[in-house]
């Protein structure tokens, strides 16, 4: 629903102002890092899948919105990161000494932190 880009969601989002604001300073974190937060979104969303224990009866299932073979290509090349170093090095996820993304990473958890769980209503009730 393009929450999580760096052109910001579009005025009818459902998202609180509050998560709106929080998503804006994501955004200038991560132009600090020369990171785009969907990136960091979609290699976040992949790690949690590839890279930590689930129960054996999790299923994984995402959605995700693209505008062209550009959005694809950058959502198969998060895949292939993440895929390729979950099998060259498990114990470095999230170290936040490791690299700048790690770093820009770390950040954003912490911004979005209070909004863990978060959900709206769908559709909202003034629709």
């Amino acid at each position: 629903m393009g929450l999580l880009r760096s052109a910001g969601p579009p005025d009818w989002h459902p998202a609180s102002q509050e998560l709106k604001s929080a998503v804006s300073k994501c955004v200038d974190v991560c132009s600090q890092y020369n990171m785009e937060l969907s990136d960091i979104a979609i290699r976040y969303a992949f790690e949690i899948s590839f890279l930590l224990p689930k129960p054996q009866d999790a299923a994984d299932g995402y959605v995700m919105g693209m505008l062209g073979a550009d959005q694809v290509s950058k959502s198969l090349d998060a895949l292939r990161h993440v895929t390729s170093s979950s099998q060259t090095n498990r114990s470095n996820k999230f170290n936040p000494e490791e690299n700048s993304e790690n770093i820009c990473t770390a950040k954003v958890l912490e911004i979005l932190k209070p909004f863990s769980n978060y959900t709206w209503e769908s559709p909202p009730s003034d629709a």
